[in-house]
């Protein structure tokens, strides 16, 4: 029985001043959709999460892999952050190493990291999803593009405690994610032959490795909870779950909180309640989504007030006549004075994703994505624009294939007064990806009055590109008395056709 290493927390010290600047700089998480007020430092992860090694196929880990590293800065030609010319540069003054492979493209032995992952997962019976979840927060592997060998020689930290250097006998990505989902095994499955110092029921959880800094009374509730315990032996204090991602406060500890913070954003509620809060008044919306055969059926949304505390979306059969699905996302409810969902096609697959946007009030500041896999239990992609927060009494953020490439782009729109300079309509195209503009149009119309008029995306004409439509909805705004459409030419600066439909004007 080894009781230093496999009581140690695991959380590499020696590397800290040099690859802390690293993990920090790998990008905000927002914590809306991770909120602190989720975190119970009792049950981290349920015991049924937490074991769940059938979550996902090594195609599916490979997937995720090269979604959050698209491309590799595998021979350093980025700036390095650290100063000192390229990172190149940098690696080869201080490590000796001039390229870098991303855990997606990683091998050891005849394996590549995914089915290490994938196997080791099988073999432990753990949820790869938590392996993934250790490699980031311990070394930012995941995310990292241009990582150094020695983030892999102690990838999960397994084998580094706080008061020694690391032990030798644990290095290399295969070892380091065998026994750390060998020592969680064990944890699950109470062995004697495994010390751990945690009960189930009432246990002293000290907030920071300096025992100066005090601790607190924690009723551990699973086992799961137990064995992150017993990986990292610290709970975060008040300031450390009040603090955003990155920050580092006084006598804090952030690896059960990073934890969770990283699970919920990519996976989902780590305990599988998904959502915990849920707003008294209840709203709805109806959406529509293409599904595989390239037909868009109608999606009856609960935003909030739902029985479950969850945005949930009960989608139509073709005819709107009876159902075929009801899903309870992962999400928990929202404001729609702050958010706002959206089914959009991003990849050209010819599916449209769900995209619940973040408008104002985000823990990043800026308008945010988070784009769901297609069963909207699971995030597939969290997105901070470049767009700083904006008010959606004003403006909105729509989808439109507005180049007819099968892609669907994202249009930040001024519609009413306040959220233009010009006093007319514009529209602004984001690149693929939110972080950069392909195009800002001043339009030939007058900003609106969002409660009697709205402004539509679709393909009138069957051509693959999306037409700008303005519809006058109030007799207000309707000359003659009926819903009008206003259809813009490409490039929203002349009208194309106005038609006057049948609809009297409410």
């Amino acid at each position: 029985m080894k009781r230093l290493v496999k009581a140690a927390r695991l959380h590499i010290i020696a590397l800290t001043l040099l690859l802390g600047f690293i993990v920090n700089t790998l990008g905000p998480v927002s914590t809306s959709y991770a909120a602190s007020s989720e975190w119970i430092a009792g049950n981290i992860i349920s015991d049924q999460v937490f074991t769940n090694y059938q979550s996902m196929s090594f195609d599916d880990i490979q997937r995720f892999l090269n979604s959050k590293v698209p491309s590799c800065d595998t021979y350093g030609t980025q700036t390095s952050e650290f100063g000192g010319g390229t990172r190149a540069q940098w690696a080869i003054a201080n490590y000796g190493q001039s390229s870098f492979t991303c855990l997606k493209d990683y091998n050891e032995g005849s394996r590549s990291s995914a089915q290490i992952i994938y196997d080791v997962a099988r073999q432990f019976r753990i949820n790869p999803q938590v392996l993934l979840v250790l490699l980031q927060k311990e070394q930012g592997l995941v995310t990292d593009t241009w990582p150094l060998d020695i983030q892999y020689r102690s990838a999960t930290g397994y084998g580094c405690p706080d008061t020694a250097p690391c032990d030798s006998e644990y290095y290399g990505l295969t070892n380091q994610i065998t026994w750390s989902a060998r020592m969680f095994r064990a944890i699950m499955d109470s062995s004697p032959t495994w010390y751990t110092p945690y009960v189930l029921g009432d246990n002293y959880i000290y907030y920071n490795p300096s025992t100066s800094c005090g601790g607190s009374i924690v009723n551990i509730q699973n086992k799961a909870t137990k064995a992150l315990y017993n990986y990292t032996p610290y709970q975060p204090n008040a300031a450390t779950l009040s603090a955003s991602m990155g920050t580092t406060v006084n006598c804090g500890a952030y690896g059960n909180i990073n934890f969770f913070r990283y699970f919920t954003n990519w996976f989902g509620s780590p305990r599988g309640d998904y959502c915990v809060t849920s707003l008294s008044q209840t709203v709805i919306g109806i959406n529509f989504a293409k599904q595989s055969d390239r037909k868009d059926l109608g999606v009856f949304q609960i935003y909030s007030g739902a029985s479950t505390g969850c945005i949930e979306a009960h989608i139509w059969n073709s005819g709107a006549q009876s159902w075929k699905e009801h899903i309870s996302t992962n999400s928990s409810s929202i404001n729609p004075d702050n958010s706002s969902l959206q089914y959009a096609d991003l990849n050209g697959d010819g599916k449209d994703e769900a995209i619940l946007i973040g408008l104002r009030n985000t823990g990043s500041g800026m308008v945010e994505f988070h784009i769901w896999d297609s069963g909207l239990k699971t995030w597939k992609e969290h997105i901070i624009s470049n767009m700083p927060a904006i008010d959606p009494s004003i403006s909105q953020v729509s989808f439109a294939d507005v180049d007819g490439n099968g892609k669907d782009e994202g249009v930040l729109l001024g519609v009413a007064n306040g959220s233009t300079s010009t006093g007319k309509i514009e529209a602004h195209i984001w690149n693929e990806g939110m972080r950069s503009w392909r195009d800002h149009i001043i339009t030939n119309a007058n900003t609106i009055d969002k409660s009697a008029t709205q402004l539509s995306f679709a393909d009138l004409d069957g051509n693959g590109k999306d037409e700008a439509i303005l519809i006058s909805m109030k007799k207000s705004v309707s000359g003659g008395g009926n819903i009008e459409m206003h259809i813009w030419n490409e490039g929203m600066r002349s009208w194309r056709d106005h038609i006057i439909t049948n609809q009297i004007a409410n």
